[in-house]
């Protein structure tokens, strides 16, 4: 198809640019990988592994371009090539052609390789983005296309394969950055213009391609021939003179050379210092001044780099390090020598403009040049303190999170530095890896900061791997040896300690939590729940009665309704005057009393079949165990059942009213000892503290009975946990925790797909430890939570202190972000009021049962609470909320109370109360009949005293409220 010359040039820039090609390759898979990585500051970015691809087919265009023809005359092949019998054409082609064929290749394949990393992800679609077939066309092709060409322009004018990338790169974004920015609007005009543009570039380049090949190349004004010789002067012979004098005078030969490759390095060091110095001047200060571009992030992050390839590169490209391996020079002194003055020089660039970047930036704030602070140590201040990580400081780092980074970053990157000099010949190869090197190291610095793993564990191995590398291999360099076992030789000193970097930090996260148990037998509360289908089947159907039993109640109950405000309009039309009655709609079939009774006792026998059984059974993994969240009728079963006992009070079945309110406790503490939703929790916390005010007001009733109280009385008696506690959700949520990671979970497929993180976290094997260590502190949180509601429960040891659990929780994303840390912290935090709240509310129930027994009975209340028969007296009239006892005054108090924002109890009501912690006997704010909530007493003093609702004095019959005061717990 072509000719024998094109081929054959073609292979001969392919033997050249392979290994570019591939390691650019491998550098942009990695970067690409890093999407994956959660928690990661990359996964905000959207379609993040289309911006790598797109970034570095930029760099590789203007690589190859600049390798084209400066790396000809770099290499002293462009005379050969020149004269070689072979068409101008053909030569032009070919390398043309291998330019297309590579460009294109690399940005098929690495656009491929983002479209994997992307669908990999289990983000949602429509958050992770997607580059459009828009986008390329209007920027990544003419981008790719401009860089190349720019690259092939620079590299026919200028000499050095580097300068010509860098400003290739700068003039494809400042021209490009002309023509698009006034024409952003107008899409189609700026795809006309710029491939215009590009078309005499393309025939620039051509027209400089001819001249070339034709050995008439087009020379610059400023290039001419200098005789190195002639920039010598006598002062700088004198000097080096002067130098070697003093070297040859030490006393033994390995002093003496030392000495001399000392002031080697020296002599290359020291230009290098003034000339970057003042580049760092330029980025450091002038740059952020004025709001250009973070310079001083640049400078920083690539000082350690460029000192680290300055080491070794100007050997590589002048070939000195042969003459000294002619020479037989030791090893180590190359070595040394080289470190003992680049790796000073390195500390020294990045303390000075370290500091002075500090200092700049809290001066431009201060005066007023600059809104926000732009240095570094900020930046590093903000990153850290969005992780919460400040306060946990790297313990076997030794220093700050700051100052740790800073020093591992600089010495990692040094050492990559000088790893990529040592290592690879061509210049721009040592670059371009040492650049994608550092960003995976800057990456991987962050991840271990983030995971909390310290960074003498994540880095030291790899900071030593890399250092005994390059000084085992000073030899082969030398002596100039590429043989296989030297690639493989340095292959291994890679791969080893990235793996022992791995392993290490894994096993360290693993281990970094004790394995000491959530604190209590989680194995039984397994067992304890049922799998049996039949037993399920029939909790299902009782439940599913239950329900249908409350909606005929509801029917019934809407029909009597109507009955009632049928008749109280017609008897409010004649009182009027109206002159002849309102018509009232009269109800073929009304409901008599017989059936409302049937429809009671039929709820109350449902209620009591589904109560007796719910009461004795756990089923397996139910959040809402066993209600289903989707039918809120079933989600609030006891509400509906102290409503319909309401009902039932109203119509003198005092009997039936007990039970439907029995039943309805028990169902709701059954829902919160076997719910793992703490939203659930709270709920059936709720519905029972309500289903407690209303056995006050039902112990309270007309007509009621000595017996149907001390019935109430045994059955509390029987029960006494049953008020809904913390504890149990916290054990709930740590054996569905436990089965989710192990993977024995029903449902487990499903309930995975739900997780923040996605299902990898718990299927994927590189996930293992990170499991672990997830099992282990589910385990220390359990137990200190336990610890912290009951005092009977086993304390957590030392080691477990509520500072490390904060900093396990923070660094383990499996449960940072999980339901179960966040839901347990909110169930603590407002447990602490609510369960002493809650336990009031029962209490004070049973005080309430007790007197009105008593008042039956003995005709009166009696005076102290303490003269209550029963067991549990004592016990009953302590207020979990307060210091003391209940408030009782059986006779009233002698001014009125006020409950609610319109109700008030007159004076002369006998009244049981709360006290909580109030100040002398003023209260100053209450709690409405029960846990609603404080009332401000500002708010309620703006309440007209003609909206009050006072309610008439009952001698006999016992009110309960709960009162707050200026300070409760």
């Amino acid at each position: 198809m072509f000719h024998p010359s094109v081929k054959r040039l073609i292979w001969k820039e392919f033997r050249s640019q392979w290994r570019i090609w591939l390691s650019l390759m491998v550098g942009t898979f990695l970067l690409q990988v890093l999407f994956l990585v959660k928690s990661a500051p990359f996964t905000t970015i959207r379609a993040f592994p289309f911006y790598v691809a797109t970034v570095l087919t930029y760099c590789f265009a203007a690589t190859c371009g600049a390798l084209l023809f400066a790396e000809e005359r770099e290499s002293s092949t462009d005379r050969f090539l020149q004269t070689l019998p072979a068409s101008t054409s053909h030569l032009a082609l070919g390398k043309l052609l291998f330019a297309f064929l590579s460009v294109v290749s690399f940005g098929a394949v690495a656009f491929a390789f983002g479209q994997l990393v992307w669908s990999l992800d289990s983000t949602p679609q429509t958050i992770r983005g997607f580059m459009k077939w828009e986008d390329h066309l209007v920027n990544y092709i003419p981008g790719v296309l401009g860089c190349l060409l720019w690259s092939l322009l620079l590299s026919l004018l200028l000499s050095h394969v580097m300068v010509v990338i860098v400003c290739g790169v700068l003039c494809e974004f400042l021209v490009t950055g002309i023509i698009m920015n006034p024409l952003a609007e107008y899409t189609g005009t700026v795809i006309v213009v710029r491939y215009c543009f590009y078309l005499i570039l393309a025939a620039i380049d051509l027209w400089l391609i001819g001249r070339w090949l034709q050995n008439e190349p087009l020379r610059l004004p400023w290039q001419t021939r200098i005789s190195k010789s002639s920039t010598q002067t006598g002062k700088s012979i004198g000097l080096s003179l002067a130098v070697v004098r003093w070297a040859s005078s030490r006393r033994t030969l390995g002093m003496r050379t030392f000495a001399v490759l000392l002031w080697r390095e020296l002599k290359s060091a020291v230009p290098f210092l003034l000339w970057w110095g003042l580049l760092g001047v330029l980025m450091v200060d002038l740059a952020p001044r004025f709001g250009l571009f973070p310079g001083q992030f640049v400078y920083l992050l690539a000082t350690p780099v460029v000192c680290g390839l300055m080491t070794c590169l100007g050997d590589q490209q002048q070939q000195t390090h042969r003459f000294l391996g002619e020479r037989g020079l030791n090893r180590t002194a190359v070595w040394s020598s080289k470190h003992v003055i680049w790796l000073p020089m390195t500390v020294a660039l990045i303390l000075v403009f370290g500091l002075y970047d500090a200092a700049l930036g809290t001066r431009l704030v201060e005066r007023g040049i600059r809104d926000e602070t732009l240095s570094v140590a900020q930046s590093l201040n903000a990153s850290f303190s969005s992780m919460n990580l400040l306060r946990f400081p790297n313990d076997l780092s030794g220093w700050g999170l700051q100052g740790a980074f800073v020093v591992w970053a600089t010495l990692l990157l040094y050492a990559v530095g000088h790893l990529c000099a040592l290592w690879f010949r061509r210049s721009v190869v040592a670059i371009t890896i040492a650049g994608l090197m550092s960003v995976l190291f800057i990456s991987w610095l962050y991840a271990k900061i983030y995971y909390d793993v310290p960074l003498l564990v994540a880095c030291g191995p790899l900071l030593l791997a890399m250092m005994a590398g390059t000084w085992t291999t000073v030899s082969a360099w030398l002596v100039d040896d590429r043989s296989w076992r030297r690639l493989s030789q340095k292959v291994a000193w890679v791969i080893l300690p990235v793996i022992t970097c791995v392993l290490g930090s894994a096993v360290y996260r693993a281990e970094q939590v004790p394995d000491v148990g959530p604190g209590f037998d989680w194995h039984a509360l397994l067992k304890s729940t049922t799998t049996n289908p039949e037993k399920i089947r029939l909790l299902d159907q009782q439940e599913l009665e239950v329900s249908e039993k409350i909606a005929n109640f509801w029917s019934l109950k809407r029909a009597l309704d109507a009955e009632q405000y049928a008749k109280e309009s017609a008897g409010a039309g004649k009182e009027r005057g109206a002159g002849e009655p309102i018509p009232v709609p009269v109800n073929p079939d009304p409901v008599t009393d017989e059936q409302r009774d049937v429809a009671i006792d039929k709820l109350v026998t449902a209620a009591d079949n589904f109560a007796e059984n719910i009461e004795e059974t756990r089923r397996p993994n139910q959040k809402v165990a066993p209600w289903d969240l989707s039918d809120r009728s079933i989600r609030l079963l006891g509400n509906s059942l102290r409503m319909a006992a309401n009902f039932a009070s109203e119509a003198s079945r005092l009997s039936a009213s007990w039970q439907l309110l029995r039943d309805g406790l028990v169902i709701e503490s059954a829902k919160a000892r076997s719910t793992t939703d703490i939203s659930v929790w709270w709920e059936a916390l709720g519905i029972h503290n309500l289903l407690l005010i209303e056995v006050t007001r039902w112990a309270t009733a007309d007509r009621q009975s000595s017996d149907q109280l001390q019935q109430a009385i045994d059955w509390f008696r029987e029960h006494p946990h049953n008020p809904p506690r913390l504890v149990d959700l916290i054990k709930n949520q740590y054996v569905e925790q436990r089965q989710l990671l192990e993977g024995t979970l029903p449902d487990w497929d499903s309930e995975i797909q739900k997780r923040p993180f996605g299902p990898e976290l718990y299927t994927s094997p590189l996930y293992a430890t990170e499991r672990r260590r997830t099992l282990k502190l589910l385990g220390a949180l359990t137990q200190a939570h336990l610890a912290e509601l009951d005092t009977s429960s086993q304390p957590p040891p030392p080691t477990i202190s509520q500072q490390n659990l904060t900093r396990w929780v923070h660094t383990t994303p499996t449960t940072a972000g999980g339901n179960y840390v966040a839901q347990v912290e909110l169930g603590i935090n407002r447990d602490k009021t609510a369960q002493k709240l809650s336990q009031t509310i029962w209490n004070g129930t049973q005080v309430v049962l007790r007197l009105q027994q008593y008042q039956i009975e003995e005709g009166q209340f009696p005076e102290r609470l303490d003269q209550l028969p029963g067991d549990l007296t004592s016990d009953l009239i302590r207020d979990p909320l307060s210091v003391g006892n209940f408030g009782y005054a059986p006779e009233g108090l002698p001014q009125a109370v006020r409950t609610s924002y319109n109700e008030i109890f007159p004076a002369g009501q006998p009244l049981l109360w709360s006290t909580c912690l109030q100040e002398g006997s003023v209260v100053k704010k209450s709690y409405l009949d029960s846990y609603a909530g404080s009332i401000s007493s500002d708010l309620m003093s703006q309440i007209p005293t003609d909206a009050l609702n006072v309610r008439p004095i009952e001698p006999n019959q016992i009110r309960f409220i709960i009162l707050g005061g200026e300070s409760t717990e």
